[in-house]
Order: structure tokens, then C-alpha cells, then sequence
């Protein structure tokens, strides 16, 4: 049996969307990510853009940052103040890789 990553993903975009639309647009606040690339790794760059695809896809605002490993930490922390975040990812690697 094959199965298609692409057919499986669907049903669980579909899930995060009618979430977003039925429990969390209604309270009038805005999900909003943001990523945090840290060094010149193609592969981290990519899985951004197709995180930002998925964001845009279900209505959530994504944003990428791109900044220094040494200054990770006091981003988290600015980030974690920020009321308007609801999420931060950081890709990997950190320290190269």
C-alpha cells in the first residue's frame, strides 16, 4: 500500500484551519509565528518558506528572522514579551551544522 504524504497532510491542514476558524478567530485574536534562522543553512531557509506556506494556507501570520546565534536568546526573550507572538520556531542548526 502506498501512501501519499501530501493526501495525509491534507486532512490535518483542514483540521488546523477549521480550528483557527471556529475556536480561535472568534475571539478576535491573530495567531502569529514567528521563525528564527540562525545561520546559512539552505535546508533550515526552505523548511521556512514552506512553513510560511502552511501559515498563509490556514491564516496565520508568519514571520522569518534571520539573526545571529548570539543573539538567539535575547530575541526568545523580546519575542516572549510580545503579545502579538503566539509562537516562536527555531531552526535548526543553531551552530552550524
Amino acid at each position: 500500500m502506498e501512501v501519499s504524504p501530501s493526501e495525509v497532510a491534507k486532512k490535518f491542514r483542514q483540521e488546523a484551519k477549521d480550528y483557527i476558524k471556529e475556536q480561535i478567530a472568534p475571539s478576535g485574536k491573530k495567531l502569529k509565528f514567528v521563525g528564527l534562522l540562525s545561520n546559512d543553512n539552505e535546508d533550515s531557509k526552505v523548511y521556512s518558506d514552506f512553513t510560511k506556506l502552511g501559515c498563509d494556507d490556514a491564516g496565520v501570520e508568519y514571520e522569518a528572522k534571520v539573526i545571529s546565534r548570539f543573539d538567539l536568546e535575547s530575541e526568545l526573550r523580546e519575542l516572549n514579551q510580545d503579545d502579538s507572538v503566539t509562537g516562536v520556531i527555531v531552526y535548526y542548526p543553531i551552530f552550524g551544522g
